[in-house]
């Protein structure tokens, strides 16, 4: 079977050089024949997301995507994918936007933008600063909520690129299998010889022979990025000398030092806590909806229900079930006090999970002194009912022990069914 081809992807974000990034992203693969594809986010291709953007690449056959505002959330769905990601000091971003929503930014299609330059204008640069961190709010929390931590994304940051761009963009551009940087003499002799070599059929037609997967020469890459380098594409000014109505007003890293008063450090602080603390909340938050599926439903088809397996949700065709209750709990309760008997009823279910994880029982669901299991839910089974009878054999086992042990009469109260089981985690 043919390997597919990983999508390619740039993922970017407002103020982080996409322009930049996209022209050279979209040379390289003119010259590559790579289909070349732009998308923003849901306010500007509500369409593309609508039906989803792992979707939307397999139905246009993208070979390159430049996701220019990237969100993780939606980012994280690219099946087999590799991409490089540009991040940017937030400050420099509050620093950029600010100047580029004030003048020159185009606000077709963005009431949204229309509004807040209106309100920019009424306004001076200390206020108007404080007006930009709030307009900013979505975007860095986009940034903050990404995963900085995946083997097939390159991390980098606008500030290398704008120190080194040549290093960076070959950098970024041969993580994805794109650059040959092989000499130039002996790339023009492989390609000679490549060229040359023919199929003669019936004397006349010739079919060249091509060479799979293509890269472009370094020195064609260089050459891009020369062409769209910041004096060219600011025309005729250097990086540092400032054009406050120019797209590319300043090329510098780190000239929110020169903008930033003790009050605007301060509020961005405070909405960097904020964002903080809501992704700490959202994290408590998504920790107990995982704590409890874990306490009704077996771990293995929690984690491959969130993975987006949909085989957590699904008919099973051979499984077997085990319900099993503790009788003469409430008396052992009478005798020894409600705090005890619960504390030994905790006792008991632990030693069952411990005997369920070696006979492959997966605990579904415990309530009170009733246990809920199956076999060959999310790991096949052929001997699934064996082993849930064996299972049921340990429990009684078990309760046999510890009657010895406190002096009690506790029964155990078990039943088995095999065959096709639904199962649904939604």
């Amino acid at each position: 079977m043919k390997k597919q081809k990983p999508l390619l992807a740039y993922f970017g974000h407002h103020k982080c050089a996409s322009t930049w990034i996209t022209l050279i992203n979209r040379a390289v693969c003119r010259e590559l024949n790579l289909k070349f594809r732009i998308v923003d986010s849901p306010r500007f291709n509500p369409a593309v997301f609508a039906q989803g953007l792992n979707a939307f690449v397999k139905r246009k056959r993208i070979d390159f995507l430049s996701y220019i505002n990237a969100d993780f959330q939606f980012a994280k769905g690219l099946e087999n994918c590799a991409g490089f990601h540009v991040i940017r000091d937030p400050r420099d971003i509050v620093v950029s936007a600010y100047f580029s929503h004030l003048y020159s930014h185009p606000t077709a299609g963005w009431p949204e933008l229309a509004a807040h330059r209106a309100q920019l204008q009424k306004v001076g640069k200390e206020e108007g600063l404080l007006l930009e961190m709030k307009f900013r709010m979505q975007e860095f929390e986009a940034l903050y909520n990404w995963n900085y931590h995946q083997d097939n994304v390159l991390e980098m940051k606008m500030e290398d690129m704008i120190g080194s761009p040549y290093e960076t963009m070959v950098q970024a551009l041969s993580f994805l299998g794109l650059v040959d940087t092989a000499p130039t003499f002996t790339r023009r002799f492989i390609h000679a010889v490549a060229s040359a070599a023919a199929i003669h059929i019936k004397g006349t037609r010739l079919i060249p022979v091509t060479m799979a997967g293509r890269k472009i020469p370094v020195d064609n890459l260089l050459g891009y990025i020369f062409k769209n380098r910041f004096s060219s594409i600011a025309r005729g000014r250097t990086n540092g000398e400032e054009d406050v109505k120019s797209h590319y007003r300043k090329g510098v890293a780190g000239d929110w030092v020169n903008h930033f008063s003790p009050d605007h450090c301060r509020v961005f602080n405070e909405m960097s806590d904020s964002i903080r603390k809501q992704k700490e909340e959202l994290e408590t938050q998504v920790q107990e909806n995982q704590n409890l599926l874990l306490s009704i439903l077996p771990a293995s088809a929690v984690a491959q229900r969130q993975e987006g397996d949909e085989k957590a949700s699904r008919m099973f065709s051979d499984v077997s079930v085990m319900f099993a209750e503790l009788v003469g709990m409430e008396e052992l309760s009478s005798r020894i006090g409600e705090a005890k008997s619960l504390s030994l009823l905790g006792d008991l279910i632990a030693s069952f999970d411990e005997a369920g994880e070696k006979f492959g029982i997966e605990k579904v669901k415990t309530i009170g002194g009733s246990y809920l299991a199956v076999c060959g839910l999310s790991v096949t089974r052929p001997d699934h009912a064996r082993r849930v009878v064996q299972f049921g054999q340990e429990m009684a086992r078990i309760v046999g022990v510890f009657n010895r042990e406190h002096q009690s009469d506790i029964a155990l109260a078990a039943g088995v069914n095999s065959g096709p089981a639904p199962f649904a985690l939604g």
